[in-house]
């Protein structure tokens, strides 16, 4: 079920429905800017052959593209993607599937953090172009907790309108 501001207006929570959506978008809006720069940016250098980790043959430009497709970094930073650009769109949209692909998404970048962070950080060095793509990539903690946030102001479709609340925010249903 999708709220609308028509639906919530007679009930005096317009306002703060309101600036809950807006905040929403924000921060999804964000992610997925985030997200999109880092795709693009990791695209270009994969075309035109930068950082590849095999230098005594390294592979054509098909085999760069599809290895690039395979990268667990890059699905889950495509789902980032997805999910944030669509819940920028409309931050009420809702449903069991839509969660599991939600969470899909969140969980998918956490990982690609954690793993990047303790296991691949201190193997890589990079500088430039390569530098900035990697972080973007996988140094996800900010972008996890804009994502939480986005998570936590996401208006709950089944509440009055009213900022998400219950256990993903740590907020007991019906407080404000």
């Amino acid at each position: 079920m999708v709220v609308s501001l028509a639906h919530v207006r007679g009930r005096g929570t317009s306002r703060h429905y309101a600036r809950g959506v807006t905040a929403a978008r924000a921060w999804h809006l964000l992610t997925a800017v985030v997200a999109l720069a880092a795709l693009g940016l990791q695209l270009v250098l994969v075309v035109n052959g930068d950082a590849i980790l095999v230098d005594h043959d390294p592979p054509n430009l098909a085999e760069r593209l599809l290895r690039f497709l395979a990268y667990f970094t890059i699905e889950s930073n495509i789902l980032v993607l997805v999910t944030t650009a669509q819940l920028a769109r409309d931050p009420a949209d809702d449903g069991p599937r839509w969660r599991v692909v939600r969470i899909a998404a969140v969980s998918g970048i956490t990982v690609t953090g954690l793993v990047h962070w303790f296991l691949l950080r201190p193997l890589l060095h990079l500088d430039g172009a390569d530098l900035v793509a990697d972080k973007f990539l996988h140094l996800s903690w900010c972008r996890s907790s804009r994502w939480w946030a986005g998570w936590c102001s996401d208006p709950d479709p089944a509440s009055t309108g009213r900022p998400a609340s219950g256990p993903r925010c740590g907020r007991s249903p019906g407080s404000s």
